[in-house]
C-alpha cells in the first residue's frame, strides 16, 4: 500500500532539519577541518590558553588545577572562568586535536547543539518551521560575531544553551506538573552558570521576563511563573562550588569606575544598519529584518508565551540603546551586566517568537511565510563574512620560540591589547614564560597595577613604566611597533634591554635574568585608589593593596617615612585617625589628599582629622598662590570639564592657595594633631584641587614642583630596591617553591600575585604575608630560608559546596512534589510547508 500524502511528508521532516542545519554549519564553518588555519576573533587564543593549561595540568596528575602562574603574575583561571568550556577544549586536546583543531571544531559543536536546541520547538511549530529557524539560528549575525570576530568560545557555548532554556522555560509554564522540563531548565542553567557567569545572570534576567510577560499576558500561572523562577535559582544553587567563590575577586573587584569603560551603548540608527557590517565587521547588529517584520509578528502572534517572547526580546535588544544609557547606568550592580551582551537574548528571543508567531498565524498563508523567512536569511547572510579563518601568527610564534630559548624570566608584550590574545598564547605555550600580561583582567588579582602599568606606557611615564617593569622581573619585552609610542624603546635601552630581533611590526628587547626578589628600602606608601596616579608622578613611591586604611598595621606604617593619602577607605574612622595621627606624632610626614573619601554623613562632605573637604567647581586654568606670589598651574584637562576639586576646611594653617571665585582655598595645608598629654604636636598635610590628578593629566612642572615638596619625594625617582637571586624556583599548579638568603632583615618583595587563599611558609612555618602593589610581601629575619606559596581552598568555597548540596536537595524535592495534573496538551500539527497542499492531517510524534 502507499504512504499517503501526509506520511510521506511526515517522513521527510526530519531529513529537512538534517539537510538544513548540516548546510547552515557547512556554509558557517567550511574552513573549520584545515589545521593551517587559525581564528581571528581576539578572544580565542586566550581561550585556547586555559585549555591547554588544563590539559597539560592533567597530564601531571591535577584534574583541577587552582594556579596558573603564567598571567599576571599568578592567576585562579579556573576559579574566575567558568570551567564548562575549558574542559571540553581540554578533552579535544586529550583527544589528540590540536589547539587550533579544537577551537574550530568547538564552535561547529555549539553550532550543532544551538540548532538542536530551536529543532525542539517543532513540538508546536511543526518540522518545517523549525528546521528554517534552526538554519536562521545558525546565522543570526550576532552569533557569528560572537563566535569569530569577538571569538569568545565561552558565550559562544551560552549562545547555544539558549534555545535549550528557553524551550523547557516555555515547557514548565506549559506544564509544570512535568517532571522532566523541571530537571532539563535546572540543569541546562546551571550549565549556564559554569560556562559564563555574566551570561547566566543575564539568560536569567531575559528568561525570568518571559515567565512574568507569559502570566501577566495569561498565559500561565502564578504557581508556574513562581516555579520557573525557582528552577533558575536552583540551578544557580547546583553550580555554587564555582559560582560563590568566583564573586570574590574578579570582575566584581575591579574598579567600577574602569569597568564601566567596557559598557557599550549603540545608536539605534547604527544597530539597525545592515551596511554598517562591511565597514565594521565586529559591529554590533540588531537585525533590520526583524524590526521590519514585528508589527506583523506582533499581529500573527495568538498565544501569550509567543508574545512573550517577542516582548522580552525587544526589551533585552532596548539595552544596548544609546539613548537608555543614563537610565541603565542608574540601575545598581551595572557594571556586572554589559549591555552588549543582551543583544544575544534580544535575537534569539525575537527569532524564536517571531517563528512562533508565523506558526500560529501564518499557517494558511503560505508565501507570506515564506517571504518572512526569506527576508530574516537575506539580512542575516552578509553576516556571513565574518565566518573566516586565517593564517597563524607566524612572525609571533617565530620571535615567541626564541624568547624561549634566551635566559631570562618574564616577559611583557607592549602592544596595549591590539595584537589580541594570541602574544598570550604563544608566550605561554611555545616560549613557556611567565607572563606579566595576559588576556581580559578576570580574576587578576594585579589588574590595577597592570592597567596603571599600560597607562603610563601610552602616556610616556617611562620611568614609571620601567620600574615596575623591573620590579615584576621583566626580561623579555615583545613591542609592537605600530601601537606603542617611540619613548617606549628609548625606555628598554636606558632599563639595560638590548634589541634582540625585529620584524615587520615586532621588535623583541631582552636583557639576561633569572627569578628574583627585592629587598625593599622602603621611602613612601601611598594608600587608596588615587595613591596609583601618585605612584605614576613618584614612582618610589609603593601603593597598598588594600585602599582601606585600617587595614595596616602600625608597625608596617612606622616602616616608612612617608604616608600618602589618597582616595582612600576605612572601616573605623575614629581608629585610622588615631593610626595617622600616632604616626605623625612618632615622626612621620603624613600626606592626606580627601578627593574620593568617604562622605561624613551629615555634612555630605569628605571629613579626616576635623578637615572638611568642600568640593569646589573649576574651569580653565589652575591659578594658585604660593609663597606669596602668583603661579600659573597650567591648564586643567579638557577631557574632565567641569574640574571637581577639593577645599580643605579647619586647617591650621595654609602655605598656598588657589583661585576660586573670589576666594582663596588652601592649595596645601596642615593640620596639627596632639599626643594624648597634649605637649607633643605634629602637623598632618592636606593637598587640595585635586592637584595630583592635574599634575598628572597636565604634566605641568608648577604643579609637579608643588606636589614634590609637598610630599617630600624626587619626580621620577625609582624605588631603592636590592636583588635577592631565587634559588630553585618552581611556578606549578598549586603554587610556587622558592629558596633566598637575605644579608639583613627587612621587608622581601616577592613579584607574585597575592590573592585569596594564598598561603605562605617560610622554613616550614606559617607566616602572614602583607600585600604592596598586589604583590606578596614578607617580613623576613636574615639569612637563608626556604619559602613555599600555595594557593587552598578558603571558607567561600565550603560554602559554594554547601550552596551546591543544597541546590541537590531542592532540586530533588521539587522533582518529588506534583504540582497539579499534567495537562496533556494536543501539540500543534506537523504542517507541510513548504509543500503546495497545507493539510492538517500530520501529525508529529509527542516528546513528553
Amino acid at each position: 500500500m502507499a504512504p499517503s500524502a501526509g506520511n510521506l511528508r511526515a517522513s521527510l521532516g526530519p531529513w529537512l532539519a538534517v539537510a538544513g542545519v548540516v548546510g547552515a554549519i557547512a556554509l558557517v564553518g567550511r574552513d573549520a577541518l584545515r589545521p593551517d588555519l587559525a581564528p581571528w576573533g581576539s578572544d580565542t587564543w586566550g581561550h585556547l590558553t586555559h585549555a591547554l593549561h588544563l590539559r597539560e595540568a592533567w597530564a601531571a596528575g591535577d584534574p583541577l588545577p587552582r594556579l596558573f602562574p603564567g598571567w599576571y603574575l599568578g592567576i585562579q583561571n579556573l576559579r574566575y572562568w567558568g570551567p564548562l568550556t575549558y574542559l571540553l577544549l581540554a578533552g579535544a586536546l586529550a583527544l589528540g586535536c590540536s589547539p587550533l583543531q579544537a577551537a574550530n571544531l568547538f564552535v561547529i559543536a555549539t553550532m550543532l547543539l544551538g540548532a538542536l536546541g530551536v529543532l525542539r520547538f517543532r513540538r508546536w511549530w511543526g518540522w518545517p518551521l523549525a528546521s528554517a529557524a534552526a538554519v536562521l539560528f545558525v546565522l543570526l549575525p550576532d552569533h557569528l560575531r560572537v563566535a569569530f570576530a569577538e571569538g569568545n568560545l565561552p558565550r559562544t557555548l551560552c549562545n547555544a544553551f539558549l534555545p535549550w532554556l528557553i524551550y523547557h522555560t516555555l515547557r514548565v509554564l506549559e506544564t509544570p506538573a512535568a517532571r522532566w522540563p523541571r530537571l532539563c531548565l535546572a540543569l541546562t542553567f546551571a550549565l549556564v552558570v559554569l560556562t559564563h557567569a555574566m551570561m547566566a545572570a543575564i539568560f536569567g534576567v531575559g528568561l525570568a521576563l518571559i515567565a512574568v510577560l507569559a502570566g501577566a499576558l495569561g498565559g500561565a500561572s502564578a504557581r508556574s511563573v513562581g516555579l520557573t523562577l525557582g528552577l533558575l535559582a536552583l540551578g544557580t544553587l547546583l553550580a555554587g562550588w564555582w559560582f560563590l567563590p568566583s564573586l570574590q575577586g574578579g570582575l566584581t573587584a575591579l574598579d567600577p569606575t574602569a569597568t564601566q569603560e567596557s559598557l557599550v551603548f549603540v545608536a539605534p540608527t547604527l544597530l539597525l544598519d545592515p551596511l554598517r557590517r562591511w565597514r565594521d565587521p565586529e559591529a554590533l547588529y540588531l537585525g533590520l529584518s526583524l524590526v521590519l517584520l514585528l508589527p506583523l509578528l506582533w499581529r500573527l502572534a495568538r498565544q501569550p508565551a509567543t508574545r512573550a517572547l517577542l516582548l522580552s526580546g525587544v526589551l533585552s535588544a532596548l539595552v544596548v540603546l544609546e539613548p537608555l544609557r543614563p537610565l541603565y547606568l542608574a540601575l545598581p550592580g551595572h557594571t556586572l551586566f554589559w549591555p552588549q551582551r543582551f543583544l544575544s537574548v534580544g535575537t534569539t528571543a525575537l527569532l524564536l517568537g517571531g517563528c512562533a508567531a508565523l506558526a500560529e498565524g501564518g499557517r494558511r498563508r503560505r508565501w507570506l511565510l515564506i517571504g518572512a523567512l526569506t527576508l530574516l536569511a537575506v539580512d542575516a547572510l552578509p553576516s556571513l563574512r565574518l565566518a573566516r579563518l586565517r593564517p597563524p601568527p607566524t612572525e609571533l610564534a617565530t620571535l615567541s620560540s626564541a624568547i624561549g630559548a634566551a635566559p631570562g624570566w618574564r616577559e611583557a608584550t607592549l602592544d596595549l591589547s591590539r595584537l589580541g590574545s594570541a602574544p598570550a598564547f604563544y608566550i605561554s605555550a611555545q616560549a613557556r614564560r611567565e607572563q606579566i600580561f595576559g588576556w581580559a583582567y578576570q580574576g587578576a588579582a594585579t589588574a590595577r597595577l597592570i592597567s596603571a602599568l599600560n597607562w603610563a606606557l601610552e602616556h610616556g611615564w617611562s620611568a614609571y613604566a620601567l620600574s615596575r617593569l623591573d620590579l615584576l622581573g621583566v626580561d623579555d619585552a615583545l613591542v609592537d611597533r605600530h601601537s606603542m609610542p617611540p619613548s617606549t624603546e628609548q625606555m628598554l635601552r636606558a632599563g639595560g634591554f638590548a634589541l634582540a630581533e625585529q620584524r615587520a611590526s615586532l621588535a623583541w628587547w631582552h636583557r639576561d635574568g633569572a627569578p628574583r626578589a627585592w629587598l625593599l628600602q622602603p621611602q613612601a606608601l601611598g594608600i587608596g585608589r588615587g595613591a596609583h596616579n601618585l605612584a605614576v608622578l613618584f614612582p618610589s613611591l609603593l601603593v597598598g593593596s588594600s585602599p582601606v586604611l585600617d587595614d595596616y598595621s602600625p608597625a608596617l606604617l612606622h616602616r616608612f617615612p612617608v604616608l600618602v593619602l589618597s582616595g582612600f577607605q576605612w572601616r573605623d574612622r575614629q581608629r585610622a585617625e588615631q593610626l595617622v595621627r600616632d604616626y605623625a606624632l612618632q615622626g612621620g610626614h603624613v600626606v592626606v589628599d580627601l578627593t574620593g573619601a568617604p562622605l561624613d554623613p551629615l555634612a555630605r562632605s569628605p571629613y579626616f582629622l576635623g578637615v572638611y573637604g568642600e568640593p569646589v567647581w573649576l574651569s580653565g586654568r589652575l591659578q594658585a598662590q604660593i609663597d606669596g606670589q602668583p603661579r600659573d598651574l597650567g591648564p586643567l584637562s579638557g577631557a574632565y570639564q567641569p574640574w571637581l576639586g577639593i577645599a580643605p576646611q579647619g586647617l591650621d594653617g595654609v602655605v598656598s592657595t588657589f583661585d576660586y571665585l573670589e576666594q582663596a582655598p588652601a592649595l596645601v595645608g596642615w593640620r596639627t594633631v596632639q599626643a594624648s598629654d597634649r605637649q607633643t604636636t605634629a602637623r598632618v598635610w592636606f593637598v587640595g584641587a585635586n592637584l595630583p590628578f592635574h599634575a598628572l593629566v597636565a604634566r605641568h612642572p608648577g604643579a609637579l614642583q608643588v606636589l614634590a615638596q609637598t610630599l617630600r619625594l624626587q619626580p621620577e625617582a625609582l624605588p631603592a630596591l636590592q636583588r635577592l637571586p631565587l634559588q630553585r624556583y618552581a611556578a606549578h599548579t598549586s603554587g610556587y617553591h622558592l629558596e633566598l638568603e637575605l644579608p639583613r632583615p627587612g621587608l622581601v618583595l616577592v613579584p607574585v600575585a597575592m590573592q585569596d587563599g594564598l598561603r605562605i611558609w617560610l622554613d616550614g612555618q606559617p607566616i602572614t604575608p602583607i600585600s604592596l602593589e598586589e604583590l606578596l610581601v614578607a617580613d623576613l629575619p636574615a639569612g637563608r630560608h626556604v619559602v613555599e606559596l600555595r594557593v587552598e581552598s578558603t571558607a567561600i568555597h565550603r560554602l559554594g559546596g554547601l550552596a551546591s548540596l543544597l541546590g541537590l536537595a531542592g532540586l530533588a524535592w521539587t522533582l518529588q512534589r506534583r504540582r497539579g495534573r499534567i495537562e496533556h496538551t494536543q501539540p500543534a500539527p506537523d504542517y507541510s510547508w513548504p509543500f503546495a497542499a497545507l493539510d492538517l492531517a500530520t501529525e508529529p510524534s509527542h516528546d513528553h
